[in-house]
């Protein structure tokens, strides 16, 4: 749930700033570069916010598989 709400978050800041800017009263080309550019920095920050969220679940599933290892009871979460 959490990683569809960050996706739905992500695709309507591109959505939003895409149509902003080809509202924008300036030159096609100009406006088209911007837009490149916008979506190419916000696929950054997905990638890299994916990366993070990968990360975490991995130490998380760490954590777990050596607590069951140890005969301790894994962490619910709420």
């Amino acid at each position: 749930m959490k990683n569809q709400s960050l996706f739905a978050f992500f695709a309507g800041v591109i959505a939003g700033g895409a149509v902003a800017l080809l509202l924008a009263p300036e030159s096609g080309e100009k406006t088209r570069r911007k837009i490149g550019k916008f979506i190419s920095d916000e696929r950054d920050k997905l990638v890299e916010a994916i990366g993070e969220v990968n990360k975490d679940y991995d130490k998380a599933t760490e954590t777990a598989k050596s607590r069951r290892r140890a005969g301790r009871p894994t962490k619910a979460r709420a």
